[in-house]
């Protein structure tokens, strides 16, 4: 958040601080149950209140901290320093730093193993020495670290290094404020990594529709049933049926008037198995939305803009041709194969391809570079 000269993260308050909220509550109740407060008791023996009350008072500090607890990392630039410091509500730990110890932001992945294996961008301020070092903030998604990384570098003049990848990619402070076109007349010696080489015959996913010398349209087609679509809806429509089948009709059944199961268990629990069987029945449907969605990428009069249209919905989204900045694709590292191309602008991101194969993201980018640099011209 930009407040004047100053750049500031903080961290806390939220849903945290809701949450902490109600555990405090509960541990106040359980220690007011075990003092006897307020008209309540507890039963179970002598040693039932002493239980009660190390629970309630663990519970409701955890709680406080929860609620009341707030870091935040400011970056001043009229005092040239970066303020760090934890506390609750108010600052209570604090450790500044001068600007001269800071020599880049860093992106950095890091991938968080389990049962889902998930991708973490790490955006760090990065000092001449290990101590010096501040994380700044952690994002699931690139696109955003990236444009967090780049904001942050403009306010230090400092360059960007992107980590993430499987080389190191450096963009000096001179070039964060360049247009796509800008960057690419400055590196015409490294013109590939701008303009690559575009296949003569573009894959059969990427339709491309002149409309006029000043709208350029890109479809990308619906890619239909292919394998991985149709093995993850026959897997969640397996899931549906064996829920429907085992659980759903035989509470059915024992829920029915005959039964004599009074009528407001029915009316609490068949809605909760209907919700129950909602997450199975909503992946199959993701499948077949998933099949038939197709992208529409516009170019015309200095905007940029991709609508999404599904089965059930449009989403649009655009930016200014004028704004963009650099256009990166990014795959994913787990094994699910995700990936995106990624239009980045002035404070602002873009994400398109997410279901076109490596290959094709990479067309589809050099693609979308050619004709943004030729708009920018």
């Amino acid at each position: 958040m930009l407040k004047g000269p100053v750049l500031e993260y903080r961290q806390g308050g939220g849903a945290c601080a809701w949450a902490g909220l109600v555990i405090a509550a509960f541990g106040f109740f359980l220690l007011s149950a075990a003092l006897s407060l307020f008209g309540l008791a507890l039963s179970g023996g002598p040693i039932a209140p002493f239980i009660a009350g190390a629970i309630g008072t663990v519970l409701g500090f955890v709680g406080l901290l929860f609620a009341l607890g707030r870091s935040a990392i400011e970056v001043d630039r009229q005092k040239e320093r970066v303020l760090t410091w934890k506390g609750l509500l108010l600052p209570i730990f604090s450790k500044s730093y001068d600007f001269s110890l800071f020599r880049t932001v860093s992106i950095k992945l890091r991938i968080v193993e389990g049962s889902d294996s998930f991708e973490l961008f790490e955006v760090f301020l990065v000092g001449k020495s290990d101590k010096d070092t501040i994380e700044i903030e952690s994002y699931s998604d690139y696109a955003q670290a990236r444009v967090e990384a780049e904001k942050l570098a403009r306010f230090l003049q400092v360059p960007v290094e992107d980590k993430s990848k499987s080389e190191v990619e450096t963009t000096p402070f001179d070039e964060l404020n360049l247009l796509l076109a800008e960057r690419a007349e400055l590196c015409k010696r490294d013109e590939p990594k701008f303009l690559p080489v575009l296949q003569q015959e573009l894959p059969l996913s990427l339709v491309v529709h002149q409309q006029d010398a000043n709208r350029v349209d890109v479809t990308i087609m619906p890619l239909g049933f292919t394998p991985p679509i149709v093995v993850a809806t026959l897997i969640a429509l397996l899931f549906f049926v064996a829920i429907f089948w085992n659980i759903f009709l035989p509470f059915f059944f024992l829920m029915g008037e005959e039964t004599g199961t009074p009528p407001f268990v029915r009316y609490v629990f068949t809605p909760f198995m209907l919700l129950f069987m909602c997450g199975p029945l909503s992946a199959v449907a993701e499948g077949f939305i998933h099949a038939y969605t197709k992208e529409k990428i516009r170019i015309e009069k200095g905007r940029f803009s991709v609508e999404q249209i599904s089965p059930l919905s449009k989403k649009e989204e655009g930016i200014e041709i004028s704004e963009v900045r650099d256009i990166v694709v990014n795959e994913s590292k787990t094994s699910d194969g995700k990936g995106s191309v990624i239009v980045i602008g002035e404070g602002e991101v873009l994400s398109l391809g997410n279901r076109l194969s490596t290959v094709d993201r990479q067309q589809l980018k050099t693609l979308l570079s050619r004709l943004i640099i030729n708009a920018q011209k």
